[in-house]
């Protein structure tokens, strides 16, 4: 089955933190990280908010769970857990990214809202 690009009309940035030289998040003279976001990509995506069951303990703590679905990329499959989306002016944490139908046509990232 083929992904269908007019469902992709959403986008998003991936961000992840600057580095600094040891492969760290980049750091200030007192030691303290300086939280910079560099933007790795720009991918267009379809948007899903998960509102069931499985969600009622992340619906307690106030936190939005939204899934972004993207054309299959290994980039994304491996996107760390540091890693961080920009949609819509909010910041959103990524807990998984998923290929559900293991076809390598569309990815699932699974993300939480930040407070």
């Amino acid at each position: 089955m083929a992904v269908f690009a007019g469902k992709f009309r959403h986008r998003f940035d991936l961000m992840s933190p600057v580095l600094g030289s040891d492969g760290q998040p980049a750091r200030n003279e007192f030691g303290e990280e300086t939280g910079e976001l560099k933007i790795v990509q720009k991918p267009w995506c379809d948007i899903v908010t998960i509102v069931n069951s499985e969600n009622a303990s992340t619906a307690i703590n106030g936190q939005e769970q939204i899934e972004f679905i993207v054309r299959y990329s290994k980039m994304y499959q491996n996107a760390a857990n540091y890693m961080i989306i920009k949609y819509d002016g909010c910041l959103y944490d990524i807990t998984s990214a998923v290929d559900v139908l293991k076809r390598r046509e569309k990815l699932n990232i699974f993300a939480i809202k930040r407070r």
